[in-house]
């Protein structure tokens, strides 16, 4: 696991293999050792990214985490997958990320964004996402430079682009081959 100034152990660095939580903090070390409190002493979610590239197993390690956090503490789970716009988003889709879930969840407040319609390729219905006691955002973009300094703990998930590949594509199909140099 990796603080938000890129110290700690876990996930992605070398030695790690495990594709699940091995190698991670003890859930209460993690979750009460984060800053818990905005400015004025009001009470904000602890805000952990999970990051890595398109495939890695993001998705996976964030649902283990939520149940294993979720013995502790309220727990939500935010997927960057639902506010990109399309397969040739990733940029605009962080930056919505950023002012539309990050932003007001670092403050303690409801997010509300719009969710994607991939089907129809347009912005679908409006969403909330409630402060919890953990938020775990998801997705490729989740620990991006612009919003980092808003996030108690990031963490890194990798695996070879072989095996990403194929996770991506049997996941996606073939609608996500022409996109997988841009996300990869």
């Amino acid at each position: 696991m990796f603080a938000a100034d890129g110290t700690g152990t876990g996930m992605g660095r070398p030695g790690i293999n495990s594709p699940g939580l091995d190698g991670m903090l003890a859930p209460d070390e993690a979750v009460t050792d984060a800053p818990r409190a905005k400015a004025g002493g009001a009470a904000r979610p602890v805000l952990i990214a999970i990051d890595g590239r398109s495939g890695a197993g993001k998705t996976t390690l964030a649902l283990e985490l939520a149940a294993l956090l979720r013995q502790f503490r309220r727990v939500s789970v935010f997927h960057l997958e639902e506010i990109y716009p399309g397969w040739n988003g990733l940029v605009a889709g962080i930056d919505r990320y950023h002012s539309t879930v990050l932003t007001p969840l670092s403050h303690g407040e409801p997010a509300q964004w719009s969710s994607w319609d991939w089907a129809n390729h347009y912005d679908g219905e409006l969403r909330i996402t409630d402060p919890a006691d953990v938020v775990i955002l998801e997705g490729v973009g989740a620990a991006a430079q612009a919003g980092r300094e808003l996030l108690d703990v990031v963490i890194w998930r990798d695996a070879s682009a072989e095996h990403r590949k194929e996770r991506a594509l049997a996941r996606d199909g073939d609608t996500y081959a022409p996109f997988w140099d841009e996300w990869a």
